[in-house]
């Protein structure tokens, strides 16, 4: 099983008014990579250098896209406002693919395994409960897959 990683780096999540700067950022670099000469690059680096420009502005269009669905996903105002999307793809399959593994299986503990709370106080004892729990959890894991 391939582990996932544990965040992606905040800065790839933007609300609107930031989404909209980028945008115009991207934009003008766009033009200016078109209109610079290709003096000491070559062709492959020019059109490459060019590619990269057009796709970090595609990737900011659709992230500004995808804001009204995260918007909808929030309850009030207030945190509609507040709504960010990520504006890279990268950012998205580590989330999608945290949510399906290492999330799935903090709900599993805490629902079913108690460790919601911990009944014990030092931490050798409350590292040894966790200990007990892991084990327990790998082993059912284990025996489904048998």
């Amino acid at each position: 099983m391939r582990r996932a990683k544990a965040s992606p780096a905040p800065a790839s999540f933007r609300r609107k008014k930031s989404l909209e700067a980028c945008l115009e950022e991207a934009r003008r670099h766009v033009e200016a990579v078109s209109a610079e000469s290709d003096d000491g690059m070559s062709e492959v680096q020019a059109a490459a250098r060019k590619r990269a420009a057009r796709e970090r502005l595609d990737r900011i269009q659709r992230a500004i896209k995808e804001l009204p669905k995260a918007q909808e996903a929030r309850k009030s105002a207030e945190a509609k406002e507040q709504a960010r999307v990520s504006t890279t793809e990268d950012a998205k399959s580590i989330y999608k693919e945290r949510a399906a593994t290492a999330e799935s299986i903090n709900a599993d503990l805490k629902c079913f395994r108690g460790l919601d709370r911990v009944l014990v106080r030092t931490l050798p004892k409350v590292m040894c409960v966790v200990f007990w729990t892991t084990i327990a959890y790998n082993a059912l894991k284990l025996l489904a897959q048998a």
